[in-house]
């Protein structure tokens, strides 16, 4: 009996031991993985992420000109698995606390975005842009001519590299 006397003392010395939430601000854990955030202007649509999903809550419906990014939050399992695999960074996971959502709110929980295509300056086919952040792990090397050329598709981009590569050889032939 004293054993626990002295136990309860000890327990009221040291204070309360939980957090008053929502009443009193809290800090998440470090690492806390909340509800996934899509950034359209960093995806490429590659469909990493839809593949990796393990509860399904991701889908990429692509068309002719353009593709469907879908995002069912009340699906996700807060795996990280997306945000891990995410070549480009347009995931990432919040800290936020609550994920605690009623019936109705559901289907607010679903995030769309439709991205359009951009045609091919010289063909005039529909071609996935790259987001800025993709030139900016290209151009590190200060490869400008990329960027010159990021409204060509690669069948004429390749075309237009050949054409560039014969003129050469043709100036050193014809010397």
């Amino acid at each position: 009996m004293l054993k626990t006397i002295g136990a309860v003392l000890s327990a009221l010395k040291k204070g309360r031991a939980t957090v008053n939430y929502p009443y009193e601000p809290i800090t998440p854990p470090q690492n806390y993985r909340g509800k996934v955030q899509y950034d359209s202007t960093k995806c490429i649509g590659c469909g990493t992420c839809q593949y990796v999903c393990g509860g399904k809550a991701i889908k990429i419906d692509t068309y002719n000109d353009h593709f469907d990014y879908i995002l069912w939050d009340a699906a996700c399992t807060r795996c990280g698995m997306c945000v891990e695999f995410c070549p480009t960074g347009a995931l990432t996971m919040s800290e936020n606390l609550h994920n605690a959502i009623l019936g109705e709110e559901i289907l607010e929980r679903i995030h769309y975005k439709n991205i359009p295509y951009v045609r091919c300056d010289i063909c005039k086919k529909y071609i996935k842009p790259l987001p800025d952040v993709v030139y900016q792990e290209i151009l590190k090397g200060n490869n400008y001519a990329f960027k010159e050329n990021e409204h060509i598709c690669p069948d004429c981009r390749r075309k237009l590299h050949a054409e560039k590569l014969f003129k050469g050889i043709n100036t050193l032939v014809n010397r």
